[in-house]
């Protein structure tokens, strides 16, 4: 008899709803994955860190990770003018400044994309990845939980992806706001999908390891990280 897939341990429900937890079909989404995304944190603690130890487990499940820088296109004047709350600049930085960089150094494998607004998905690549790469299940994890997490969780649930989103791997900008945004995922049993902690998900993943182990998987070497860009304003 076939021996049931783990599913991991999150609210509403079992994550994924199907039960069909499958390393080659999850995509681990970091959005805000640059240092200026966690310096607007209120509390960032160990999130980056945490988001380091889930993305290595989901790597050697067959995950692919994906890192989402938000940024402007050089040149573009911002509506605010650059505004600041308690010395911290909530504005997108500009492409090719310093606080577009990660905060990260990818791993062999690791997609590194641009994205033109809050939403991971705007204008960039990122829903093109995805689908590539036939990654239907996504975990979302970074900084900017009720912003650029919520933004980038929102849209990938509209267009049909299956979310989890990780409570310890996200650190909201105004911590004040981090219970509701987590609370509203559930909401109406899961209507932007299924929250967890990480040592959930890695529980998952290692137990799926267990009955698919990495050695019989057929794999060439990791590719070098790939970073695609925002698309050119017209």
């Amino acid at each position: 008899m076939q021996r049931p897939l783990p599913a991991v341990a999150s609210a509403p429900y079992p994550w994924p709803f199907a039960g069909d937890l499958a390393g080659e079909r999850l995509a681990v989404v970091v959005a805000g994955a640059q240092a200026w995304a966690f310096a607007c944190c209120d509390q960032p603690g160990d999130t980056l860190a945490v988001v380091q130890r889930t993305a290595a487990h989901a790597r050697a499940a067959g995950a692919l990770v994906v890192w989402v820088a938000h940024r402007r296109p050089a040149g573009r004047a911002t509506r605010d003018g650059g505004a600041t709350r308690t010395g911290r600049a909530w504005t997108l930085p500009e492409e090719g400044s310093p606080g577009a960089r990660l905060a990260v150094s990818p791993a062999p494998g690791d997609v590194v994309v641009g994205a033109g607004g809050v939403d991971g998905f705007y204008s960039g690549p990122l829903d093109d990845v995805l689908r590539a790469g036939r990654r239907t299940m996504v975990v979302l994890a970074g900084a900017g939980l009720e912003t650029l997490v919520h933004s980038t969780l929102r849209s990938a649930n509209d267009r049909g992806y299956e979310c989890l989103t990780l409570a310890d791997g996200t650190a909201a900008w105004d911590r004040g706001l981090a219970g509701a945004a987590l609370s509203s995922i559930c909401m109406s049993g899961g209507i932007f999908g299924a929250v967890a902690t990480s040592d959930a998900l890695v529980d998952a993943l290692d137990a799926l390891d267990a009955l698919d182990p990495p050695s019989a998987r057929l794999a060439g070497p990791p590719a070098s990280p790939m970073e695609l860009p925002c698309p050119s304003p017209s």
